[in-house]
């Protein structure tokens, strides 16, 4: 494993950091059950593998939340939140188009896919394919360190609907189709077309307020390499668990 840079250690408690974040999400689901009173019939989704109707918009805005492993990042700060956006666009038969920008200034990616989907009666399937690309940069002691990619993600899902709730799993491929690092001119790393691992997601959509609905995911990544953590590059084909933590409104 070769690190870029060295960061002075930062004192930050990370169980605390971890347990204020996961008590946030506990306040924001709690009211939940008080307020279904005023909600309208038809419920947005973004996970759910359910078809939408044809040039119908339903997207998503919030955060997303990763933990780096400890072996990679050493020193740097394991949690990585950035800002998080998904859209869907339905399409005709059963199709619709998904897009996804996540965001943190030094770490951003951007994704675009198709997928399919069948329903029969409360359960809906999905298999689609999403192609990524993401972007990072650096000014570190004077060195522009830029790193970018393009990642793809082959997909299928299932989900039951339960009402009032959403409930969808998600298993993905991570592929690397290619992955660059540089200092100035000069290539520190490169990769391409490498199996990085898989992703399992569990994902909860259900009403909150009104006309808005919430979501709720967990993405476990266990791959050799994810676009958060481009600043520590590893040489190591050694798979590792990336959990990742996300909660947004539907809007």
């Amino acid at each position: 494993m070769v690190s870029l840079f060295k960061i002075e250690p930062i004192k930050i408690n990370e169980n605390i950091l971890l347990n204020k974040f996961i008590k946030y999400i506990a306040l924001l689901i709690l009211p939940l059950s008080l307020l279904m009173q005023n909600l309208s019939a038809q419920r947005e989704f973004v996970y759910f593998p359910k078809a939408i109707p044809a040039w119908d918009i339903s997207h998503t805005a919030g955060i997303s939340l990763a933990i780096l492993p400890r072996a990679i990042v050493e020193e740097e700060i394991r949690q990585v939140p950035v800002l998080d956006y998904q859209l869907r666009l339905g399409l005709p038969y059963n199709f619709s188009i998904n897009t996804r920008v996540s965001a943190v200034y030094i770490a951003n990616q951007a994704s675009i896919g198709l997928q399919w989907s069948y329903s029969y009666d409360d359960f809906s399937f999905s298999i689609g394919d999403n192609t990524a690309y993401w972007y990072g940069f650096a000014d570190i002691d004077g060195f522009d360190i830029v790193a970018t990619g393009w990642m793809n993600y082959p997909f299928i899902s299932i989900g039951a609907d339960l009402e009032e709730v959403y409930l969808t799993i998600k298993a993905e491929m991570l592929i690397i189709t290619n992955q660059n690092t540089s200092v100035g001119e000069t290539s520190l790393y490169n990769q391409r077309n490498k199996m990085a691992g898989y992703a399992v997601s569990f994902a909860i959509e259900q009403p909150f307020w009104k006309d808005n609905d919430f979501l709720l995911a967990v993405r476990l990544n266990y791959a050799t390499f994810m676009y958060q953590s481009w600043l520590a590059v590893s040489t190591s084909d050694n798979k590792r668990m990336f959990p990742e933590f996300i909660i947004g409104f539907i809007l």
